[in-house]
């Protein structure tokens, strides 16, 4: 009986994980990018992080999906000063699994108001030009008054 219950018990937990990821990667935005030869599919390309205090550190984290048929890799990333970039170096990312990086956002190193981006190399190679895949995110954020 506590077999029943844990197999049931798990695939309600799969089930709900599964409708949580299909609902930030809908069908036919990933049928749209994966027609236009990209490797991955973001949740969020920009993330606001709406009003914040000067001298804050907000924290956010960017998630992608890879839509690709192969083990997706970070060759680089290019942060501004004000972003603490946290990621797995060695991630590998199979196709269909979710990949993410997090962003702590150092406020008092930043004088502006613009958006904040966020550049990164993959190792894997687009065949539409031979290059690296290559992704610009950001977040943007105003200052409390």
């Amino acid at each position: 009986m506590k077999s029943l219950f844990f197999v049931l018990f798990m695939g309600l937990v799969g089930g709900i994980y599964a409708q949580t990821a299909d609902s930030r990667y809908p069908a036919d935005a990933v049928a749209a990018a994966k027609a236009a030869g990209e490797a991955i599919l973001f949740e969020k390309s920009t993330i606001e992080l709406g009003e914040i205090k000067k001298g804050s550190f907000p924290e956010l984290t960017f998630r992608f999906l890879n839509i690709s048929e192969e083990d997706v890799r970070y060759n680089f990333f290019d942060v501004c000063s004000c972003s603490i970039l946290t990621h797995d170096e060695d991630a590998v990312i199979k196709p269909g699994e979710e990949g993410t990086f997090h962003i702590k956002f150092d406020s008092k190193e930043r004088e502006d108001e613009e958006p904040v981006p966020i550049n990164f190399e993959l190792k894997n190679i687009d065949k539409r030009n031979n290059y690296p895949y290559f992704y610009t995110v950001n977040y943007t954020f105003s200052f409390a008054k």
